[in-house]
């Protein structure tokens, strides 16, 4: 059965959602629309982008939750309401995507975290030192180095380093990445930890008798 909210636009749907501070029938409604209309592009933008660190259900919440903030602050959304439909639904769907990162930054912000010692510090010579090693020799080094690990090695240090913080002393690392690692290699967390010590320790022994990594001493 069609309703009225059917045949509005995106824009006109968000006015209706931010009418009587979204307490009404008509802004419940017009939630429920937005949600048929979007839910699904949600969902497989979450599931393509986040689905190897959050999972199905992860994956689902996150939607909800996207979709949720944007009833409550649908009077922020600002776009003319004279663009044809298709343009309005780009405009809404990039102002989702902003919510939905929002949304996933959050949920690794709040999230319990393990410890993850002995942070990646590769410690390249600055190309300001006169005998500095030029870039496209270290590059080269350090893609060697690399090669000599093995397979599982090469993702450990490759999904960790996406979450190392220059200049903090103290690394930690979201359980979701770490559930996510045990579960892709099937290993324990502490097999994960020292997967990724043995990988830093072979890559720091290949760059240091390549010269690469000459006066790296203190960056533990």
């Amino acid at each position: 059965m069609e309703t009225e909210q059917d045949h509005h636009g995106d824009v006109a749907l968000l006015r209706q959602m931010a009418g009587d501070n979204g307490g009404g029938a008509t802004a419940q409604c017009a939630w429920a629309e937005f949600y048929r209309r979007h839910a699904p592009y949600l969902l497989r933008v979450c599931h393509r982008a986040h689905h190897n660190i959050l999972g199905d259900l992860g994956v689902s919440d996150a939607v909800q939750d996207t979709l949720i903030r944007a009833f409550h602050r649908a009077g922020t959304f600002r776009a003319d309401d004279t663009l044809d439909a298709d343009a309005q639904c780009r405009a809404v769907r990039a102002w989702l995507g902003a919510i939905l990162e929002n949304v996933i930054r959050d949920s690794f912000r709040n999230q319990p975290e393990i410890e993850f010692v002995d942070p990646i510090v590769l410690g390249l010579n600055p190309q300001t030192e006169s005998d500095a090693m030029p870039e496209s020799a270290q590059l080269l080094a350090l893609e060697e180095a690399l090669a000599g690990l093995s397979d599982r090695e090469q993702y450990v240090l490759r999904t960790t380093a996406l979450w190392y913080n220059p200049g903090q002393s103290q690394q930690r690392l979201p359980n979701e990445v770490m559930e996510h690692l045990t579960t892709h290699l099937e290993t324990t967390s502490a097999n994960i930890r020292q997967i990724r010590a043995r990988a830093i320790a072979k890559l720091r022994a290949s760059l240091m008798s390549s010269g690469a990594h000459e006066g790296t001493e203190g960056h533990e």
